[in-house]
């Protein structure tokens, strides 16, 4: 079921979507340093319609990046990005969700992306039931969480994982436990060579 803001925005073209990637992604690469421009450029592309942006958008009036911080004018933009199925969007939107302790709508946004296989919110699942947060804790469901994240590459996954095989009174566990951990320190340098800090493998 589509949303009001689905129904009533205008459906991009093709080409009018490829000239707004190009742009997003001239924005998030050459514009780091000038945050107040990024932000703009970010702002016109996300009322084009464009959903990344929309999460650039939130994620900015939550930090106050390039703009005066406001938490709800954040939600409101995520809440387009979600409501345009960006799974990037579910996992910032749980995020915030989880600062404001509003842990039952966290879980629901983070469980949207994670059933899609998207593996920094398969990461904050797991850590979820790990830690115990808003929900009693489940170590064999967190396990299987950080499996789930591992194998769609996340790396903090695989050392999470590690640190809860290590805690298993197996000595297989305990093996495999630090292997992960030792590869997950390995593979992090081809990764910052190669996509730097914004690999979604870097997520934590």
């Amino acid at each position: 079921m589509e949303s009001e803001y689905q129904k009533n925005r205008a459906k991009p073209t093709k080409e009018s979507a490829e000239l707004m990637l190009r742009n997003y992604n001239y924005a998030k690469k050459h514009l780091k340093e000038d945050a107040a421009e990024r932000f703009r450029q970010f702002k016109k592309l996300a009322e084009n319609g464009h959903a990344r942006s929309m999460c650039e958008i939130g994620v900015s009036y939550i930090n106050g990046t390039g703009t005066e911080p406001d938490s709800a004018e954040g939600e409101m933009w995520l809440r387009r990005a979600v409501d345009l199925g960006d799974m990037w969007g579910y996992f910032v939107l749980g995020r915030l969700y989880f600062r404001q302790k509003r842990y039952e709508e966290a879980r629901t946004s983070l469980a949207i992306a994670a059933a899609a296989g998207f593996s920094p919110a398969l990461h904050d699942m797991g850590k979820i039931y790990l830690l115990g947060l808003g929900v009693e804790k489940d170590f064999p469901k967190a396990k299987d969480f950080f499996q789930r994240a591992t194998n769609a590459g996340s790396l903090f996954a695989k050392a999470r994982l590690g640190r809860v095989l290590l805690k298993e009174p197996h000595i297989s566990s305990k093996l495999k436990g630090v292997y992960l951990i030792f590869a997950a320190v390995i593979e992090v340098f081809p990764v910052l060579l190669t996509r730097g800090f914004n690999s979604v493998r870097l997520v934590k």
